[in-house]
């Protein structure tokens, strides 16, 4: 919660990509920022918006388009394998948090792998994904 609003009071755009409905979108929403939330996210885009799910790309491809945004420009952040593939995919560098269901996971291709987002500021995301690319960018 609080890493979306400091990402909103600091200008970044903000998006939704995930495979379940927008009826659950908003209930979580409304049940972490009130009846604003869905007003926090230029764009939502649901499991019913894209014929392929996760661990397709097409969420994110959609998304991307909608926002008119370039994948490099972007951070996903994801739980699962299947969400990472999603967002890897579509080129989006993405960080991982784990849950008590997924941490057993494969994650190689995050960008970051970070337990727990509540205690992370919005300069420390960032720095650590800038730095994951410059990292890879290097080696290949």
């Amino acid at each position: 919660r609080e890493l979306i609003l400091a990402a909103e009071d600091n200008g970044y755009r903000l998006a939704i990509s995930t495979t379940t409905s927008a009826a659950n979108v908003e209930a979580l929403l409304l049940s972490a920022f009130g009846r604003e939330g869905t007003a926090k996210f230029e764009v939502i885009c649901g499991g019913d918006s894209v014929e392929n799910k996760k661990p397709a790309p097409d969420i994110y491809l959609l998304t991307l388009e909608q926002l008119g945004l370039r994948p490099e420009d972007c951070i996903a952040i994801e739980d699962s394998r299947n969400g990472l593939l999603s967002a890897h995919r579509a080129g989006i560098p993405t960080v991982i948090t784990p849950s008590i269901y997924t941490d057993d996971q494969n994650f190689d291709e995050a960008a970051w792998v970070v337990d727990d987002l509540s205690n992370v500021g919005l300069i420390e995301l960032i720095e650590n994904v800038r730095k994951s690319m410059t990292a890879t960018r290097r080696t290949a």
